[in-house]
């Protein structure tokens, strides 16, 4: 499952994270993650999974099935 950029933006908010923050911790580049986000672009299957991944290792969990969308903070 890859995610959507709505999902993104939530995982970022719910971390307290910037953009910068995420390029830091994904190793991506910046328009890369700004263009995922305004859905501009045509990101591959990778940079998906590795935005999704780095959210994952902060503890984020990401829902999508045929009732919800959305992402949640796990507890430690």
């Amino acid at each position: 499952m890859s995610i959507t950029p709505k999902q993104c933006k939530a995982a970022r908010e719910l971390l307290g994270w910037k953009q910068s923050d995420l390029q830091e911790k994904s190793k991506l580049g910046i328009e890369t993650i700004g263009n995922f986000e305004r859905g501009t672009g045509n990101q591959t299957e990778r940079t998906m999974a590795d935005i999704k991944r780095t959210f994952e290792e902060a503890g984020i969990e990401f829902i999508n099935d045929d009732k919800k969308i959305g992402a949640v903070v796990l507890k430690k």
